[in-house]
């Protein structure tokens, strides 16, 4: 069979889609649809499948920026090379934010064993600030470049 030739707006259309997608179940598995199943000490089946959710997030919001840039690019006639640059890095803090609520009941709970409750707290909201800051930064320069 020939593969099928698809065009960058209909992969950008497929890929929003799966997103939203994700999103919804992101957050049906951390609210109605938790399974308080216990692992292992405090982490729950239901915070497994809210951190594999958000990976897969993250891996497909990737997807994203190749065919979004070249549609915007094509739109309204700019350097593909920077918007490209710009949204890949743009949706990078995107999935970093979903990273952050996904990874929370199963990263947070490992902390906990190591570290006071407070402590835990702080080093795993400094880690996600710092990688977004740097995010920033590379959203920044990309602009700018």
């Amino acid at each position: 069979m020939p593969a099928e030739v698809v065009s960058s707006k209909t992969v950008a259309i497929r890929v929003v889609s799966a997103l939203v997608i994700l999103l919804l179940l992101l957050w049906l598995f951390s609210t109605s649809l938790f399974i308080p199943i216990r692992i292992y000490r405090e982490i729950y089946l239901g915070n497994i499948i809210v951190a594999v959710i958000a990976f897969i997030f993250a891996l497909k919001a990737e997807e994203l920026a190749r065919p979004l840039s070249n549609e915007v690019s094509l739109r309204f006639r700019l350097n593909s090379q920077k918007i490209g640059g710009t949204l890949k890095w743009g949706l990078r803090l995107i999935s970093l934010a979903v990273l952050y609520v996904g990874l929370h009941g199963v990263l947070f709970q490992i902390l906990t064993w190591y570290f006071e409750h407070n402590v835990s707290s702080t080093i795993y909201n400094a880690v996600f600030v710092v990688t977004g800051s740097v995010i920033v930064y590379q959203v920044i320069k990309a602009i700018t470049s």
